[in-house]
């Protein structure tokens, strides 16, 4: 079935749209040393977030419980004027950055349960723990955490309290921002993200100690770490000086040889640049200094663009759009429009392609005759990723996922999504560790993101899939970046696009009148959309508009 009958289909169950609009990622320049970003970075540097107050005279045990909660906006000093608020021995041993609680509005309440005792309760919306890392809260019930109160000289000062802050989702975006750590992709050739979230406060060491405990939990089948096992913030730990940020690994680093202290190296670089004002990065092992061979560019990627050109069928013919003209790809658009395509995904080398058509997934090349790979019925649009492998799966079910090498052998994958679940898209990410896969499961639309497990460079298995919530119906998905993936909503005839950042945010981009298809670029701006009139639309501001282009079906560029 084709994105077309897939959209009539799914019209008449779809509900209504609610959108939203959160803040959105950063973006991350692709190669080259640390570089200046625009944010602060001295270690003892004030955030740019709310300033609380101290407590205040004879307040009784809820005001100073209020007082220590609103507290948590200020991280600045390693929460100080929060650490007014607990008792001597208390205040050296509470932790406050082993977790953020992020409460939906207006859902705390504070109980007395004794004299000295007091429960605070919100509704968590998601959590971030020690590490950074974002999930969206899985309960809906209420959290509740238990304080106790002593007096010291005459005024009540908290004796116990949990670990961590909490904050409100408007505070949490203030004071929290999305920074990537970076891992490898198995064969060394991109450099993937990570995306965590750190308050300003010694955040050059937040993210170097982010680093170094290793990817989520989801995305670690599929990336690799040169870090050696062990290896930790070494004594001198991690300091910026006169524009350099000098970073001191534990012994462990010391069994690294030259390729991989330059790849440690670039970890660091890439996961480091986002630090305003540091330029260049040094690196010491227990106290030692490391000098570190000078790696041949052009290096490892850390975003892969893609031909900015849209690609397109129109009229009986494939390839780019330029200028009025459709521009064919050696031997992949005469095969596209010979096997009357219903969609193609084409390798960003241009040699091969995966080529949907009522009849199946071809696999065509530049040079070679297209071969039939898959002739299962009721396929889903086929993916690439990158490794001359197609993958595909039949729309009914999502155990029926495959992988096909271009000579036609079929690879089965093995993967926790659920079985009985129908398929609408599935796409590999530019640097082949994941795979995003638009489900529906009784009647509702669910996007998922999982690692690719790999034995010899052939896809094996999905790691554990990991959701990315969907405030609305989707009827189509695609990556727009290697953060964020973007998907085509829709309620009756309106339409929009939302970016969901992987361990994020989620981003509205605006409505559109028409929707069939959605294609990724270069980012947001590469987005677009081809209406169900048949006009190619591009993102414009807060909204989208027409290219004046008309196509059958839009490329993927992979």
């Amino acid at each position: 079935m084709n994105r077309r009958s897939r959209l009539t289909a799914l019209r008449a169950g779809l509900v209504s749209i609610l959108l939203v609009a959160l803040a959105g990622c950063v973006g991350v320049p692709m190669t080259g040393p640390v570089i200046a970003g625009d944010r602060v970075n001295d270690e003892d540097a004030p955030a740019s977030v709310l300033l609380p107050q101290g407590p205040e005279k004879d307040a009784d045990p809820q005001a100073i419980l209020q007082g220590f909660i609103r507290a948590g906006t200020g991280p600045q000093g390693d929460y100080e004027v929060a650490r007014e608020f607990l008792t001597g021995e208390i205040a050296e041993t509470w932790k406050p950055n082993a977790g953020v609680t992020v409460s939906r509005a207006g859902s705390e309440n504070y109980s007395q349960t004794s004299p000295t005792t007091l429960e605070y309760s919100v509704l968590p919306a998601a959590t971030v723990d020690a590490h950074g890392r974002y999930a969206q809260s899985e309960t809906m019930g209420p959290q509740v955490m238990q304080f106790s109160f002593a007096q010291v000289d005459g005024q009540w000062r908290i004796s116990a309290a949990p670990d961590g802050v909490v904050l409100t989702g408007s505070a949490f975006e203030q004071i929290f921002k999305p920074y990537s750590v970076y891992y490898f992709d198995p064969t060394f050739s991109y450099l993937v993200p990570d995306l965590r979230w750190f308050p300003t406060p010694s955040l050059a060491r937040r993210i170097v100690v982010a680093l170094l405990a290793g990817p989520t939990e989801w995305l670690a089948p599929g990336v690799v770490t040169e870090f050696p096992n062990g290896t930790s913030i070494g004594p001198d730990g991690v300091r910026i000086e006169a524009n350099r940020v000098i970073v001191d690994l534990s012994a462990e680093a010391g069994e690294a040889d030259d390729e991989r202290l330059q790849r440690m190296q670039l970890q660091l670089q890439h996961s480091l640049r986002e630090v305003t004002s540091v330029t260049s990065l040094s690196l010491s092992i227990n106290q030692v200094d490391v000098v570190v061979p000078e790696i041949v560019p052009p290096g490892p990627a850390a975003e892969p663009d893609v031909d900015s050109r849209t690609l397109l069928s129109r009229d009986g013919e494939f390839g780019f759009y330029e200028r009025g003209e459709i521009v064919p790809i050696e031997g992949i658009s005469a095969a596209a429009a010979s096997l009357g395509a219903t969609s193609v995904t084409l390798d960003h080398s241009e040699r091969y392609a995966a080529i949907g058509t009522p009849a199946g997934v071809y696999a065509a090349t530049a040079t070679g005759l297209p071969v039939l790979v898959d002739a299962r019925p009721g396929l889903t649009d086929p993916a690439i990723d990158g490794q001359e492998m197609i993958w595909s799966v039949q729309t009914g079910s999502a155990a029926s996922l495959i992988t096909i090498d271009l000579a036609g052998t079929q690879h089965p994958i093995a993967s926790q999504l659920p079985a009985d679940a129908s398929v609408h898209a599935i796409e590999v990410s530019r640097d082949g560790t994941r795979l995003a896969i638009l489900l529906e499961t009784d009647d509702i639309t669910r996007l998922f993101v999982a690692a690719i497990v790999r034995e010899g460079g052939v896809p094996t298995a999905l790691g554990p899939p990991w959701e990315l919530p969907l405030a609305a119906d989707a009827v189509d998905a695609t990556w727009a970046d290697s953060t964020r993936v973007a998907t085509l909503d829709a309620a009756d005839s309106d339409y929009a696009v939302t970016l969901h950042a992987i361990g994020g945010l989620a981003t509205s981009l605006g409505q559109l009148p028409f929707g069939s298809q959605l294609v990724g670029g270069n980012g947001q701006d590469g987005l677009r959309v081809l209406g169900s009139d048949g006009l190619v639309f591009q993102p414009r501001g807060t909204g989208w508009q027409s290219t004046t282009i008309n196509a059958e079906f839009l490329g993927t560029r992979r």
